[in-house]
């Protein structure tokens, strides 16, 4: 064999390793150990933000500032807009009467809010509340984490805020869910319980599988490629095309029996909805 067909075969070998490979992190990956791994994510996210409302509750000019957004409109603006893309809003009282607010998304009662952290559910969706008291004003700082809709659509779905989880593997549990997560505060106290989305197919290594697939048809296409020419060149013009034919026929054949990359990995580009009249 010339080095040419050795470098061929060597390419054939390298590329059916690589999706091997693919397939055997997807399988050695249970469904309690993606569970786990991306409660984890969800309880770090939750946790930074914890974090950035502890840190302005904690500064004395922070505090200042807060106070005077009923009459100081760039900086209150200047707050919206700093934090509210993090899922962070603020409620800010004076004698338990509402003098500021970021968002009208959730205003609870503040007299039944208890002092520190706490879950608040409302008719379009669940916040983690954290509250502070200081002489006659109280700020009450809620934290998104999931939304709800009376409606649901493309645009409009009841699941967990994409600031916390952007990739929507995780829902909140009921009592009666089996296989389920606590979710903490920074003091360690309960919040709540998530679980897997039954329809998740994603998976801790997906960036990798994703690559390994990618690499892995790339070069045996480069391998079928590479034989189909050197068929062609040698008079063998019908069994290259033929050759060639069949092996994208019998790829896209098998995808759509298998659905190998749309069971592999969750992503929204194999959506029906996407092709559909109206979106459905």
């Amino acid at each position: 064999m010339s080095i040419g067909g050795k470098i061929r075969f060597l390419l054939l070998i390298f590329g059916i390793c690589c999706i091997i490979t693919a397939l055997s992190l997807n399988h050695a990956i249970t469904r309690t150990d993606l569970l786990t791994h991306e409660s984890n994510k969800l309880q770090q996210n939750l946790a930074a933000k914890e974090r950035i409302v502890q840190n302005f509750l904690a500064n004395p000019d922070q505090i200042k500032t807060a106070l005077s957004f009923e009459k100081n409109g760039a900086a209150a603006l200047n707050f919206i807009d700093t934090y509210q893309p993090f899922g962070i809003n603020l409620l800010v009282f004076k004698d338990n009467n509402l003098q500021f607010w970021s968002s009208s998304e959730a205003l609870p009662p503040v007299q039944r809010v208890k002092e520190g952290s706490s879950i608040y559910e409302s008719k379009n969706g669940y916040y983690e509340l954290i509250k502070k008291t200081e002489g006659k004003y109280t700020f009450l700082f809620f934290i998104t984490l999931k939304t709800q809709f009376f409606i649901e659509n493309q645009y409009l779905k009841n699941e967990i805020a994409p600031e916390l989880l952007a990739n929507h593997s995780l829902d909140l549990a009921a009592f009666t869910d089996k296989e389920t997560r606590d979710i903490f505060n920074l003091n360690k106290d309960y919040l709540f319980q998530v679980k897997l989305k039954d329809s998740y197919r994603g998976g801790i290594y997906t960036n990798i599988q994703l690559w390994l697939w990618i690499v892995g048809l790339f070069v045996i296409c480069l391998f079928v490629n590479s034989y189909c020419t050197w068929l062609v060149n040698r008079g063998f013009v019908y069994a290259g095309i033929g050759m060639l034919t069949i092996f994208f026929l019998a790829l896209r054949l098998s995808d759509l029996h298998y659905f190998w990359l749309n069971h592999q990995f969750n992503l929204a580009l194999f959506s029906p909805s996407i092709y559909s009249l109206y979106g459905w």
